[in-house]
């Protein structure tokens, strides 16, 4: 199907990261770069958030806007048309309903960066055909899905392009979401809001907050954060099960029904958004209240397992953020801070809480690494599993060794 989801893409991006951390293999850094350039090539709406969604259609025919034609392929390629379309299965006859859908499904990803001025091309040609309609509502809950990934690329791949790209779009979908009272509403668009408010947005924009807070050691983030928190646990929360509501608690008149959503469906549920939100606050924080909120919020929701877990794993992935919370925390400002930085962004260990600040003034007097400073005045990380921190680190490949041997003996291991 053509059309194109701004979640979709958003948990593309995500997974990519992370298994290119993982991996290292220069697939996914290449498809990681093309996703962006198309999210901000074409879905950047004028206030600098981030579009919905494009039409499958153009002029009533599906993929319109996509297909080749061999011919069209012909005449926009010459020479280099040939092996284009021997790499890419393009025929006369066409592999999708009489037109062609270039792909490398038979090819892997070898004729990648060979025919890399041969697709710029044909997309600089695609640009003048009739695009599909956009749909450029502006929704909460997907924004925050894409700012999280976009500034967790940039972390990764030290890009400080994209981590603009994402504060930007941060700060233009809160103004426009946001009332004068902090209630965050579900979607907008010219100006004007849906009347509606739900768990998933507070979640997801929360995320958002709090990987921008990571990506930059800019603090406004992290009050960002905790006002989302407040919000969501007094708006949301059910006094009488536990867990979070799906619809705001004080409209409940206007819900026939007020589940709590914990099974997955096109993105990850409203429950393990809230749980592992939370969970993030109170690692980044030392706020011991959020991840006791998290904990509660799982223990009331865990039966469902019993029931259904092959559409639970989003919840399941926050059980292993509540019993394996770790921060990594750098103290500097110099070279020797950024490879310690980049070295712990880099890593694969899973679900680790990365910032770099010049002193830990900054954290709260709860967190571990509180009134640590650097050693001989040397850049310097903490590795904090839990509440307490392991002895300093102060060049990478320390670093580097000391996260393997948390992966090794399964502390924070990728869940399996």
């Amino acid at each position: 199907h053509f059309e194109k989801m701004l979640y979709d893409n958003a948990l593309l991006v995500e997974l990519m990261t992370r298994l290119w951390r993982d991996t290292r293999a220069p697939l996914f850094e290449a498809r990681i770069g093309e996703t962006i350039d198309w999210l901000l090539r074409e879905m950047v709406v004028d206030n600098g958030a981030f579009a919905a969604s494009l039409d499958a259609d153009t002029e009533g025919e599906e993929g319109k806007f996509y297909v080749w034609s061999e011919a069209e392929i012909n005449t926009a390629l010459g020479a280099t048309a040939q092996a284009f379309c021997a790499a890419y299965d393009i025929t006369e006859n066409g592999n999708f309903e009489g037109h062609n859908i270039p792909n490398l499904l038979a090819q892997g990803d070898a004729p990648h960066d060979r025919f890399r001025n041969a697709r710029a091309q044909l997309l600089s040609i695609r640009g003048t055909r009739t695009k599909p309609g956009r749909d450029d509502k502006i929704l909460a809950d997907w924004n925050g899905m894409m700012i999280s990934a976009l500034a967790r690329a940039a972390s990764v791949f030290d890009r400080a392009d994209w981590c603009d790209a994402a504060a930007t779009a941060f700060h233009a979908a809160l103004a426009a979401l946001t009332d004068n009272d902090g209630r965050l509403y579900h979607s907008a668009r010219a100006g004007r809001r849906l009347d509606v408010s739900f768990a998933a947005d507070y979640a997801f924009m929360g995320q958002a907050a709090l990987t921008l807070y990571e990506a930059t050691g800019d603090t406004t983030y992290l009050v960002n954060a905790e006002n989302l928190a407040t919000r969501l646990q007094a708006d949301f929360w059910d006094d009488a099960r536990g867990g979070f509501l799906t619809n705001d608690k004080h409209a409940a008149a206007t819900s026939l029904v007020n589940q709590r959503d914990v099974h997955d469906n096109a993105q990850p549920s409203a429950n393990a958004a809230a749980i592992a939100f939370l969970a993030r606050l109170a690692t980044l924080s030392g706020e011991t209240a959020y991840a006791k909120t998290a904990a509660d919020g799982f223990a009331a929701l865990a039966g469902h397992l019993g029931k259904n877990f092959p559409s639970m794993t989003a919840f399941l992935s926050t059980h292993h953020q509540l019993q394996n919370p770790l921060s990594i925390i750098i103290i500097g400002d110099d070279g020797a801070a950024e490879a310690l930085l980049s070295a712990a962004r880099q890593h694969k260990i899973y679900g680790a809480a990365i910032l770099r600040l010049s002193d830990t003034s900054h954290l709260s007097q709860a967190h571990p690494a509180f009134a640590k400073t650097m050693i001989d005045g040397q850049s310097t990380a903490y590795i904090c599993p839990g509440q307490s921190c392991l002895a300093p680190l102060t060049d990478a490949p320390a670093l580097m060794a000391a996260l393997d041997g948390l992966v090794a003996a399964g502390q924070t291991s990728t869940p399996s």
